[in-house]
C-alpha cells in the first residue's frame, strides 16, 4: 500500500464520529484514537511537504583561466541557501585519466579542501576522501549542524606544470566516473541535487610576468623596425 493510500484511510477514520469501517468490517472510534490520527495526518503530511520540495543549488568557479604552474587553485562556490548537513564532493578531470579507462594524463589534482574556509568550517566539519585518483577525486564533508548553502563549498588544487599556455581541459563535477554526481545531504538525510555548473572549460593561459616581457619584446621589435 502507498504513502497516499495509507493517507487517505487516516482521513477517513478522523473524520469518523464513533464509527468507521475497513473493509466490511465496522470499527468503534473513540475520540482519543481520532485526536492522535489527525496528529499522525499533520506528520504524514509535512514528511510529504518535505519530500516533494525542489531545492535549487548551483555552483559556480572563481574563474575559468589558469596559468601553467605546479599549484593552481579553483575555488568552487554554491548558490541557494538550503539548509545543508554536508556535500559529496565529485570532480574529474577530461576523461579521468588510466584509472577509470581514460588517456588523459594532465592536470593533476593535488588536494581538495572542504572544511577550512569553506561554509562548513564553523561547524565542526569532518573530511573524508574515499577516491584520490590523480584525474578524479571524490571527497565528503559533514558538520554537526546544519549551514546554509551559500558561500564557497571547496579549494581544489591542481598541478598544470605539464601544461603550456593556450591547452586547455574538461573539469565536470557531475556524472564522475559515469555515476557520481557533486550534490549535498539535507537536513532529513536527503540529497540534494546540484542544478547547475557542474561542466567547465579551463584555459591555460600566460602569466602576467610573462605577458609584460611578451609586450616589452614587442616595442624593442617595433623600434628596431622603424629605426631600419
Amino acid at each position: 500500500m502507498d504513502r497516499m493510500s495509507v493517507l487517505g484511510i487516516l482521513v477517513h477514520y478522523a473524520k469518523s464520529r464513533s464509527t468507521t469501517y475497513f473493509g466490511n468490517k465496522k470499527m468503534k472510534v473513540s475520540e482519543k484514537a481520532r485526536c492522535l490520527v489527525w496528529v499522525g495526518l499533520v506528520a504524514a503530511g509535512l514528511v510529504l511537504s518535505t519530500a516533494q520540495t525542489t531545492y535549487a543549488l548551483g555552483l559556480s568557479v572563481n574563474t575559468t583561466t589558469l596559468n601553467s604552474s605546479a599549484s593552481e587553485q579553483l575555488i568552487f562556490s554554491v548558490t541557494g541557501g538550503t539548509l545543508v548537513d554536508g556535500m559529496e564532493f565529485n570532480i574529474q578531470i577530461g576523461d579521468g585519466g588510466s584509472d577509470l579507462g581514460g588517456t588523459d594524463t594532465n592536470p593533476t589534482i593535488t588536494g581538495i579542501v572542504l572544511d577550512t574556509g569553506t561554509i562548513f568550517a564553523p561547524n565542526s566539519p569532518t573530511q573524508a576522501d574515499p577516491v584520490t585518483f590523480p584525474l578524479a577525486r571524490q571527497s565528503t564533508v559533514d558538520v554537526t549542524s546544519s549551514v546554509a548553502a551559500s558561500g564557497i563549498v571547496a579549494f581544489v588544487t591542481l598541478d598544470t606544470s605539464a601544461l603550456t599556455p593556450g591547452d586547455d581541459f574538461d573539469l565536470i563535477l557531475s556524472n564522475v566516473a559515469g555515476s557520481f554526481d557533486t550534490a549535498f545531504v539535507d537536513p532529513l538525510g536527503g540529497i540534494v541535487n546540484v542544478t547547475s555548473g557542474t561542466s567547465y572549460n579551463i584555459e591555460i593561459v600566460p602569466e602576467p610576468a610573462t605577458l609584460v616581457l611578451l609586450g616589452m619584446g614587442g616595442l624593442i621589435a617595433l623600434r628596431k623596425r622603424r629605426r631600419a
